[in-house]
């Protein structure tokens, strides 16, 4: 059984020392293994490379982002995909038992490391050799992760966020007041205001034909991974934002960074048919989702521009999310077979 840990408070920027994963690494008696920093986004991601010739990934979380209770249920989910064949890290218990550790604020899991290539970087041109296949795998893979998350009997004290209408465009959403940022513009903050009038209404209308449940909700190219090995699957990394949401919301994550590419419209319309290849998905409210999603980033960004990068990342994000506000609310509806003219974040 997992120890109870107390509850964190205080929201402050990732900065982990690598003496701090070898630290934690003498809970799992892997103190004697070789670290090196993978990735400094929401948590520190070292690799952990043992004698053996076994690799993990030891993950130091950003403190405040999630209660235990949260973290605790990422880790139940992603054991539970793993074990039913969805190729996700298979979180890994300490010497103890336990599956969290901590020291001082900071908390750390350990997990399996998956093999395997990001398909493409933000900002970047997609270079995938395969990409409509690719994202036809990725769409049956989303499927199977709703399908089985729809299936599995959540342990008692299941804890995860809601990312419903309330969370998107209620007073508090979950990832900030994108409409009422003190770095907007006056011009940005009347226009994301009317959109979110807008959309919230066109969200409610749609609701009762929406399917809602976990998901990953952060499905962009980083977090999903092929191997050269077995280029007909792909693997989903980096659970920490998954959330009980919309299932449309999944799909607006994983293309809303790819409309500017030259084969969009091969690479949208795989995805939804990979999907639908294992479940129904009602795409009617995709047009929408997108420019929500677009928006979201900026209430994100907002609450990180003391990060190295923070400004100019806002900038960005402010632009597309104008640009995708302004094309929908002037249309009423993307063209959803029409390939949207905004930058996005």
């Amino acid at each position: 059984m997992t120890p109870e840990l107390p509850e964190q408070t205080t929201d402050t920027n990732v900065g982990v020392p690598e003496s701090q994963a070898y630290a934690f690494l003498e809970h799992w008696s892997l103190e004697k293994a070789h670290v090196s920093l993978a990735a400094h986004r929401e948590n520190s991601v070292y690799r952990v490379d043992t004698p053996q010739g076994r690799s993990y990934a030891l993950r130091i979380r950003r403190v405040g982002y999630r209660t235990d209770s949260e973290l605790i249920s990422e880790l139940d989910w992603m054991t539970m995909l793993a074990k039913k064949g969805l190729r996700v890290p298979l979180p890994v218990a300490a010497s103890d038992g336990s599956r969290m550790v901590c020291i001082g604020k900071d908390r750390a899991d350990l997990v399996t490391w998956l093999n395997g290539k990001a398909i493409g970087a933000s900002g970047e041109s997609l270079t995938l050799s395969e990409a409509t296949n690719t994202f036809r795998t990725l769409g049956k893979t989303a499927a199977r992760l709703h399908l089985l998350s729809d299936q599995w009997t959540m342990p008692a004290g299941f804890n995860r966020p809601r990312w419903d209408s309330d969370a998107l465009f209620g007073e508090s959403p979950l990832w900030g007041r994108f409409w009422d940022c003190a770095e907007l513009s006056q011009s940005d903050a009347g226009l994301f205001t009317r959109f979110r009038e807008a959309a919230s209404k066109a969200l409610n209308s749609l609701h009762d034909a929406l399917d809602m449940g976990l998901i990953h909700a952060d499905l962009v190219r980083e977090n999903v991974l092929v191997d050269s090995a077995d280029p007909s699957a792909v693997a989903l990394i980096d659970f920490d934002d998954g959330v009980f949401g919309y299932r449309l919301f999944e799909i607006a994550t994983a293309l809303v960074k790819n409309v500017n590419e030259p084969q969009y419209p091969a690479i949208r319309d795989a995805l939804i048919e990979g999907y639908r290849e294992l479940r129904p998905m009602n795409t009617s409210g995709l047009d929408l989702f997108m420019a929500t999603r677009a928006a979201t980033y900026v209430g994100w960004s907002a609450a990180r521009l003391s990060e190295p990068g923070g400004q100019a990342r806002f900038d960005r994000v402010t632009r597309a999310a104008r640009d995708a506000a302004s094309h929908w609310l002037s249309t009423s509806q993307y063209a959803f077979y029409q390939r949207p003219r905004w930058l996005t974040p």
